[in-house]
């Protein structure tokens, strides 16, 4: 049986001077490689997380799954919330499935998702 864990709570850093979360890969990077030690430390085999470590990792998607085999952690999962307007929520579905694509190129032996929740 393999076990996962959800990498959120490490990446939930919130901007100083904005008050929203960050998506500033300087600040993401570091805490999702932290996230992915510890979870691999305590024994889980998957990890999942949410469309914001696409700002950190975007057009550098081997650094992303270089990480999870550092860790020997498979990345199964990426959550997108909905806005409830469609143009807006439609545009960030698309980025996410890019994104996961991406990831089961690179990871072939990955079984991937792109689940949506509102």
């Amino acid at each position: 049986m393999r076990i996962g864990y959800t990498v959120w709570p490490w990446t939930l850093v919130k901007d100083e001077s904005t008050g929203k979360l960050s998506t500033n890969p300087g600040v993401i990077r570091p805490m999702y490689e932290t996230a992915l030690k510890e979870i691999s430390y305590l024994g889980y085999n998957t990890v999942e997380t949410f469309t914001p470590i696409i700002d950190a990792y975007e057009g550098d998607s081997r650094t992303f799954s270089k990480l999870h085999e550092k860790y020997n952690l498979q990345f199964v999962c990426l959550y997108a919330h909905l806005s409830h307007d469609f143009d807006t929520d439609l545009k960030e579905l698309e980025r996410s499935i890019r994104f996961m694509r991406e990831m089961k190129r690179l990871r072939r032996r990955d079984t991937m998702a792109c689940c949506a929740s509102s």
